[in-house]
């Protein structure tokens, strides 16, 4: 920039031209330095590094993040020539310009926000130098995000493009930088240097499509379990959150429930654990005793709880999943993750602390592009079976069901409208896995040289129609079901003792909850064999696969989000 450049450049930010929306913009012949309270960020004229950091480190020890621009292909980055202001509702944009070979990235800056969006042009590289840890690939989806240390990873790690979020956990575990992008045709690499993922990459196709990068900071921001965990006894840990937040946990299974989910990584929410209050936990999992902490969840019974908060204390032991006591176990060598990626349930999305994470991509990249990286529930319509039965019973034991009639018809109603609907959502696990199998095997015959992974994942695939066989004979037929609660209703008219009419009630209930929880079992299962599919594909993608592999991983990952974009009734952890 020369020096009527640089004048000018005074001028433009000490004019009323560009408000600085509280941020404070510094600019001599050499630098520009721009914070908003949240980052600072740093351009130098001739330089090839722009440099963001947190702005109030608040006496954390935090290396810089380096950003770095040079033609893809080239190894060599690009010195900055001269940068332009410009302004909009709510940001200043900087354009730093690089020269004619690699042209200009706009850099936003939004006041009061951890996040700094770049928007270079095709055939641009960013390369982005820190020090991580551990990389998370967060997904909504199937609510298991794929976590690996840098220690002992391949040199090179990718993120699917489709996911549109990742984060960077750095070394110190007092910050973790998000990234945010738009496009899902960007190639994004982590790359090993001295046992970190040194270097992520960052590089797409199209124009003006932007990459985020979010820099959390503060006194564990993340942590890495480090002591040795049992299945029966809790062990504190030695961290405190540092601001309120939905914190998430990922482990690895050593064996899983079935021999598919071997290896794969499996994730959890930290909930308060206070006796007064039911915790949110979601994803299919509820508890249903607060006094010893009893939790169930569709397809895989009940166990303890094993994620708390408790007077401030952080505990954490691996599940113990009744049902699965013989196989289901947990990698004792992988140190499990703890980070935050939401706001706690019925908060707004904006902290004080911190824009976390899933707040950032809904708030970048808007609503449609998040919806479609999000589970959403799908109303049954009706009521389960338990509730009803149990309201049922319960007027039958008082000898009420004359004068609630009316009630019991509206239930069984209700649940009649339950069972239909989520066979009918069986019935769609069942057609798309069909489909799904077509596919696979057409590109057997196409990739030969992938017949064995595809063989893999359809064999994989077989659990859904092994669930289905397995548990058709408990769960009936919506048509036998329905002649259950028509006995039921018959029974407020019948002449019978009033204690045989209790006693028929209840066997009847019996037989009802057992389609229902037959069901509900069936679901949760299918729900896991597509979550599955998924979670292999994330890892195998990640870990380098080829290019032939890549793109059938990529179609396969594609097809599993038509069955996890929704949830009906409890279709399980």
């Amino acid at each position: 920039m020369n020096r009527i450049g640089v004048i000018a450049f005074i001028l433009m930010f000490a004019g009323s031209a560009i408000p600085s929306y509280g941020m404070d913009i510094k600019e001599t012949a050499e630098n520009v330095t721009l914070d908003n309270g949240r980052i600072a960020l740093e351009l130098g004229k001739g330089k090839t590094e722009i440099i963001l950091k947190a702005a109030k480190p608040a006496g954390l020890k935090l290396t810089p993040i380096i950003i770095s621009v040079r033609k893809t292909g080239s190894a060599e980055a690009v010195a900055l020539k001269e940068v332009k202001a410009s302004k909009s509702a709510d940001a200043v944009s900087l354009t730093a310009v690089f020269g004619e070979e690699v042209g200009s990235i706009e850099i936003i800056v939004k006041d009061d926000y951890e996040y700094v969006g770049f928007k270079p042009r095709a055939g641009i590289t960013l390369s982005i130098m820190q020090n991580a840890s551990a990389l998370i690939i967060p997904d909504r989806l199937s609510c298991e995000d794929f976590a690996i240390h840098a220690q002992g990873a391949p040199q090179k790690v990718y993120v699917p493009a489709d996911n549109h979020l990742c984060l960077n956990l750095l070394e110190g575990e007092d910050a973790l930088l998000a990234c945010v992008w738009e496009s899902p045709q960007a190639a994004i690499c982590l790359r090993k240097e001295n046992e970190t993922f040194g270097v992520m990459e960052y590089a797409d196709n199209g124009d003006g499509k932007a990459l985020w990068l979010g820099l959390i900071a503060a006194k564990g921001a993340w942590h890495k379990v480090t002591q040795e965990l049992g299945y029966i006894e809790p062990v504190k840990l030695a961290w405190v959150p540092p601001f309120q937040a939905r914190w998430f946990v990922t482990l690895k299974k050593d064996k899983g429930y079935f021999p598919e989910e071997d290896g794969l990584f499996n994730t959890w929410v930290f909930v308060d654990k206070n006796p007064e209050k039911k915790p949110y936990i979601e994803n299919g999992v509820g508890v249903i005793n607060l006094e010893t902490w009893k939790a169930w969840a569709s397809g895989s019974s009940s166990f303890i709880y094993p994620f708390n908060f408790e007077n401030s204390v952080s505990l954490i032991n691996f599940p113990k999943i009744t049902a699965f006591d013989s196989r289901n176990s947990y990698d004792p060598k992988f140190q499990p993750l703890v980070y935050p990626l939401e706001l706690t349930h019925g908060n707004k999305w904006k902290s004080e602390e911190a824009a976390l994470p899933f707040a950032a991509v809904e708030q970048l990249l808007g609503a449609e592009t998040f919806s479609r990286l999000c589970a959403k529930d799908r109303s049954s319509g009706g009521s389960a079976t338990c509730g009803a039965t149990e309201r049922i019973e319960k007027i039958f034991y008082r000898e009420e069901e004359k004068e609630k009639k009316a009630e019991i018809k509206k239930d069984i109603d209700s649940t009649n409208k339950f069972v239909v609907t989520l066979r009918a959502r069986i019935e769609e696990y069942r057609q798309w896995g069909r489909e799904l199998d077509t596919l696979l095997l057409e590109k057997q015959k196409q990739t030969p040289a992938c017949a064995e992974l595809l063989e893999n994942f359809r064999q994989d695939l077989s659990r859904l129609q092994w669930t289905y066989a397995e548990r058709a004979e408990r769960m009936k037929t919506p048509e036998y079901f329905k002649t259950l609660t028509e006995k039921l209703y018959q029974l407020v008219d019948s002449s019978e003792e009033d204690e045989k009419k209790e006693e028929d009630c209840k066997r009847l209930g019996r037989e009802i909850r057992t389609i229902g929880g037959g069901q509900d079992g069936c679901l949760g299962m299918m729900r896991f064999t597509a979550k599955v599919l998924r979670r292999k594909a994330t890892s195998l993608i990640a870990l380098g696969a080829d290019d032939k592999s890549l793109m059938l991983l990529l179609e396969i990952r594609a097809k599993t989000v038509e069955m996890l974009k929704e949830k009906t009734g409890m279709e399980g952890k």
